[in-house]
């Protein structure tokens, strides 16, 4: 994975840019797309994406603040994108969308074994895995991490709800442990993306969020001049199990973005309590 070029420099139908031959882990690809080609969901989606995760042409997306306040027909009642419509905008031939029921646990279900239809009551997990069949994988976050992995070779994928709680209790492990045993792939053999998320610079936290993280890595928990209280990095705490469980360095990417810094993009639940928007994140398996 090193020696990447940043080439950029084929326009699709849809006009968007994409890599020809790979790219940076750590560039962003921004891009707003307006497809017809799914005719009950015409809507407009401002996206961000992985380089990386573009590099290997897994098609995915990480649904911005606009997607829901420009008024497009996608945004539901509670004030979060519609996940087929935003499925249909990344692929619109992806099965699904797949959800989940979240509850800050570390439970992680695969398409076809406890989550068999895109219609079914959403089972409750923080995790989602899928193999060849182009499911469309979506979770939900305000302020806690998405991560999304996946194999370059199966075409295997998760998407992740990784929250301190999540993280603590082991949901990336939980998410890494499925992807070998349902999917054949091991940590070593795996690219892994993390997405907008609270960063260290606005998650003040307490005692009962600092000591459990710190038994992650002591470098998640900082703190921050002029404030009294400690900072929680929940990216740091990410790489840390990603790294001790065999992901190479060079295969994390980060999609920047601090969701309480940046009101104009994000939502936030620390920031606009209970009221706040939720954010998409979509990553669909091999064909």
């Amino acid at each position: 994975m090193r020696g990447w070029r940043k080439t950029f420099c084929r326009l699709d139908w849809a006009g968007v840019w994409w890599p020809v031959y790979g790219s940076h882990p750590g560039r962003t690809i921004v891009d707003s797309l307006f497809l017809g080609k799914c005719a009950t969901h015409r809507a407009m989606a401002t996206l961000l994406r992985s380089a990386l995760l573009s590099a290997f042409g897994f098609a995915h997306g990480f649904a911005l603040r606009s997607t829901v306040d420009s008024g497009s027909p996608s945004a539901s009642a509670d004030r979060e994108a519609d996940p087929g419509a935003v499925l249909c905008q990344v692929d619109p031939q992806a099965v699904g969308p797949y959800v989940l029921r979240q509850v800050h646990g570390r439970r992680v279900v695969t398409v076809g074994q406890e989550h068999t239809l895109p219609s079914q009551q959403p089972p409750e997990a923080d995790g989602l895995s899928a193999g060849l069949g182009r499911a469309g994988l979506v979770i939900r976050t305000a302020d806690c991490l998405p991560l999304v992995l996946a194999d370059p070779r199966g075409r295997a994928v998760a998407a992740v709800h990784a929250g301190w709680r999540g993280l603590v209790a082991g949901v990336v492990d939980e998410a890494l442990h499925r992807m070998q045993t349902s999917h054949g792939v091991a940590p070593a053999g795996l690219i892994a993306v993390v997405f907008p998320h609270i960063r260290g610079c606005c998650f003040e936290i307490g005692a009962d969020v600092a000591e459990p993280l710190r038994v992650i890595s002591r470098e998640a928990v900082w703190k921050r001049p002029g404030k009294l209280r400690p900072h929680g990095r929940l990216e740091v705490a990410v790489r840390k199990q990603l790294l001790a469980a065999g992901v190479p360095k060079d295969a994390i990417d980060t999609v920047p973005g601090c969701t309480v810094c940046d009101a104009s993009r994000f939502y936030s639940y620390r920031r606009d309590g209970r009221g706040a928007g939720r954010h998409l994140t979509v990553v669909v398996s091999g064909g």
